[in-house]
Order: C-alpha cells, then sequence, then structure tokens
C-alpha cells in the first residue's frame, strides 16, 4: 500500500504549481493552470474508493476543496471568457496561509501512508456462514487453515492446534486478518469470526463489511470511555462481554463437532473440509477487549474444564474486566432528632441520588482453570493505569493459581497487537503507549510479535505434555529487553516458561 504515496505526491504537486502563480509573475497569464487544483482534487478523492477509508488524507482533503473553492473565480472566468485579471480574486487569508499548509497536510498523508495492504487474506482461508438458531443470529467465520494454499494437507507433520480468535469490537476481523495469517504460518489453525450488528465492521463470506450503526458504535466508544466510571457505561460493558461470552460457547459446541456431514458443498462440510488437519482436542482461546474478558468470565465457571477439555489456554489481549466492577452504596441518610435537619438530610440524599451512580471498586474476580496469558499496553508499567484500567487484570494475575503470566512491549500502545500500527498508523497517535513520541516511530510492535507472544506461550503451555516429542509449534525468539513480564506463583512449574 504504500504505492498511495505516489497519487497523494501527485495531487500535492498539482496544486504546488498552481499556488506558484502567486508568487512567480511570469506564470500567472498562464491561464490552464487554474484547472490544476480540480484535477488534484479528483485525484484525491479517488484516494478513497481505490484505497479504502484513510484517516490520514482527510486532512488532505480539505485543503483540496478549500484550494478548488477559492479558485473558481478564475476558473469562472475562463469559462465565460471574461477577462481573468490573475488573482486578484485571492483573498489575503488564500495567500497567507494556503501555501504555509500544503506542506504539513501533504506530508501528514505521506507520513502516515500504509504499510501494508487493508485488503483482507484471501490464499489459504476458508469463509463460511454459521446460524446460532437458539439466539437466531449469524457468525461468519474465516479459517485461517490447516492445508496449504493448494487445498492439502502436508504430510509428515503433526496436526496443528487450533486457535479461536475473537476480534476487537471495533475494527473486527480487519484489525487481525494479518496476525490471523501470522499465527497460521507459526503452526495453528486459525479461526476468526464477526458478527452483523455486533461487530465492526462484520466482514461477510464474500468479504463484504457490514458497518455498525452510529448509535451502536456510541455504544461500544462510551462503554470503553466510561465503563469503569459510571454504572450506566458499565452495564453496557457487561452486555457486549456477555454477548461475546454467549458467541463464544457456541463456536466451540459447534467446532467441537468431529463428524463430517454427508452433504458436501454445505457450510458445515466446507468448514470440516477447513479443519481436516487440525487437531481438535487442542485449543487455545485468545480475545480483545470485550472478548478477551469475556474468555475469563467463561474460564472462571465452575464446569469449565469439564465442558471443554480441549482448550489448554487462554490469551486476553487489552481486555480489562467490566463485569467484576462494582457500584458504590449510595448513602442513607443519617436519623437526626431535629426535623428540619433531618428532612434536609432527606432531599440531600435523594438529590445525589439522581446523579448518575458511579463505580467504587473492584468485586470478586474469575479464576481461570486454564493458565492465561495478558498482553497489554505498556501503559500497564504505570502506576496510575495499573490502579484504573488494568486493576481488574492485576487482580486476576495475582490471584489465580493457573500459570499466568503478563507481556507488555515497550513502547506498545492499546492497538498495536493487532494490524492497526501497519494498516492505520495515524490511529497509533490517538491511542499511544506510556510515550506519546514513540506512536510517531515506523517500527511499531505489530502483528508479526504479538503472533510470537501467542505461539510461545501455546508452546510453553505444550511441552508440558509434550516430552520427548517434536513441536507442534514454531517458537519465535524475542528480545527481552522490549518487553516487561510479570508472572504468578503458578507460571514456575512450567518446563520452557519463557515467552520470549
Amino acid at each position: 500500500m504504500q504505492e498511495i504515496i505516489i497519487p497523494e505526491l501527485t495531487a500535492g504537486f498539482f496544486i504546488a504549481v498552481s499556488l506558484s502563480r502567486l508568487f512567480i509573475r511570469k506564470l500567472r497569464n498562464l491561464e490552464g493552470l487554474a484547472w490544476l487544483p480540480v484535477l488534484a482534487l479528483g485525484v484525491i478523492i479517488a484516494l478513497f474508493p481505490a484505497y479504502g477509508f484513510r484517516p490520514e488524507c482527510i486532512p488532505l482533503l480539505i485543503y483540496g476543496i478549500a484550494c478548488a473553492f477559492f479558485n473558481m473565480p478564475v476558473l469562472v472566468s475562463l469559462l465565460t471568457r471574461s477577462r481573468n485579471t490573475g488573482f486578484k480574486e485571492h483573498g489575503p487569508v488564500f495567500q497567507a496561509l494556503m501555501p504555509f499548509l500544503l506542506l504539513p497536510v501533504l506530508g501528514l498523508a505521506v507520513f502516515f501512508a500504509p504499510v501494508s495492504d487493508s485488503a483482507l487474506l484471501e490464499a489459504g482461508v476458508t469463509s463460511a456462514v454459521i446460524w446460532d438458531e437458539e439466539r437466531g443470529v449469524e457468525l461468519f467465520l474465516r479459517i485461517y487453515g490447516a492445508y496449504d494454499d493448494e487445498g492439502n494437507v502436508p504430510q509428515g507433520k503433526r496436526q496443528k492446534p487450533i486457535l479461536v480468535l475473537i476480534p476487537p469490537l471495533n475494527g473486527s476481523v480487519p484489525a487481525i486478518d494479518v496476525l490471523c495469517g501470522k499465527l497460521r504460518d507459526a503452526g495453528f489453525t486459525t479461526v476468526a469470526y464477526s458478527r452483523r450488528g455486533f461487530d465492526s465492521p462484520a466482514v461477510g463470506p464474500r468479504g463484504e463489511k457490514y458497518p455498525l450503526p452510529p448509535n451502536r458504535r456510541a455504544r461500544l466508544f462510551r462503554a470503553e470511555s466510561r465503563g469503569r466510571a459510571t454504572v450506566a457505561s458499565n452495564e453496557i460493558g457487561r452486555s457486549l462481554e456477555e454477548e461475546r461470552r454467549r458467541d463464544i460457547q457456541f463456536l466451540l459446541g459447534f467446532l467441537r463437532q468431529n463428524t463430517p456431514p454427508a452433504a458436501s458443498g454445505t457450510p458445515d462440510a466446507v468448514i470440516a473440509d477447513a479443519l481436516a488437519g487440525s487437531d481438535r482436542p487442542t485449543v487455545f482461546l485468545a480475545g480483545y477487549d470485550a472478548g478477551g474478558a469475556a474468555l475469563l468470565e467463561l474460564a472462571g465457571s465452575p464446569d469449565f474444564a469439564a465442558q471443554y477439555p480441549a482448550v489448554k489456554g487462554l490469551i486476553a489481549v487489552e481486555s480489562p474486566l467490566l463485569s467484576v466492577l462494582r457500584e458504590e452504596t449510595p448513602p442513607v441518610p443519617p436519623p437526626h432528632d431535629n426535623r428540619f435537619i433531618a428532612l434536609w438530610l432527606r432531599i440531600r440524599s435523594r438529590a445525589v441520588a439522581l446523579l448518575p451512580r458511579r463505580i467504587s471498586g473492584i468485586g470478586e474476580v474469575p479464576h481461570p482453570a486454564v493458565p492465561v496469558c495478558f498482553i497489554l499496553s505498556d501503559r500497564a508499567m504505570e502506576s496510575r493505569h495499573r490502579n484504573d484500567r488494568y486493576a481488574t487484570i492485576l487482580k486476576v494475575l495475582h490471584s489465580t493459581k493457573m500459570p499466568t503470566i503478563l507481556a507488555a512491549a515497550a513502547g506498545a500502545g492499546p492497538l498495536d497487537y493487532s494490524d492497526i500500527p501497519e494498516k492505520y498508523p495515524l490511529y497509533r497517535v490517538f491511542r499511544p503507549g506510556s510515550k506519546w513520541s514513540q506512536s510517531l516511530s515506523r517500527g511499531a510492535h505489530g502483528p508479526e510479535e504479538t503472533a510470537a507472544l501467542m505461539t510461545n506461550f501455546a508452546s510453553a503451555i505444550l511441552a508440558l505434555g509434550a516430552e520427548g516429542t517434536a513441536p507442534v509449534l514454531s517458537r519465535i525468539p524475542l528480545s527481552p529487553q522490549n518487553f516487561h513480564i510479570e508472572t504468578n506463583n503458578g507460571w514456575n512449574s512450567l518446563k520452557k516458561g519463557s515467552i520470549l
């Protein structure tokens, strides 16, 4: 996608040549140059259908519209064959600002140009639709399968473990598509899904995208920004976690079906073929935001180990738990002998009750029945975030008995464990790590390093019962200097405890 820089620079060149007439008198009589801002605007507009929504190009688009608008008097004079008096139509604001704004808006578009294509992977990926009849919802599956690009299961290799990856609500499958491909290359059969009306956007079997309505997008933002502060926003977050939990339960039940249907060509048969080279009794679950929180809640249920024996471990990426937060107790007016004071206390108590109810602390956290890996922003190393956003995660880390590990990449923000740094680098500026300046770095933590963390964690868990056997997954070494690691006491029992 780096070729997007070419049309961006072309549009900037057209505008620069047109603006040069302000400073070079000999060019002012070349009336044909007045068409260049319109041509540049056409090039900028064409970027969006050609490359999709590009946030870094929005300022350039607004700038191009302004240039074309201010240039309209000159164009009108040319089209009506009236005498063109040069740039007298341009006001002082245009002459003072437009030449100096070109460089920053063009530089923004070029500097934050995407590193990788935003189009979804196709080779070796199977898409299908499955239907949850109990809830009346359909799930769009993408299976980054166990077979090669020719559709054959590799011979002489052990079956691949399955990794079910629950995408972030904002960004959904397009935000983890490259990551899923990296995990497949590392030795997993990766299963991702999205759900229409719930994920933003849901991705259909032919790659069609179903955006979330604005009111539901507002709900996501409210749960993310205020879910740890107010009860009303927290209830939204709870409902999102509950929906994710039900999705996961349905998916696990569906993947547990081992007998392929007789009728070939049906969705179930397509999925069975895609999972042909997979080790169904070996499953890892990974989830972002509400998905990761739902995994922790599900794995903490009393019958989880008995109900889902195939699940060997969980990976929660930037997944603070909202459902374990508790609201503050409303104040009760103390009794008082003076009737006027008692009346005033009751009035004040009722007035306080009308204010938005707030969150006061953490209740009982789940204790997962399988090993857990938390992957977090390096904000988790700062005390103010450890006591706020990551407080629930740290409580799970230190209270559960199963092996649990926390990893935070230096300089990584909440979005960096996805495809976002490669596909939409500008977004990292708005969700930086502990140091804002590092969000401008081009060598960001991205899907390759995230896949390495997930793979090395799963490899460490599988090593518990794999003494003397060939490794299923390809461990990917990472530099210890670039990561902050925390573990609980249970993690020390692992034979190969490092995930770096």
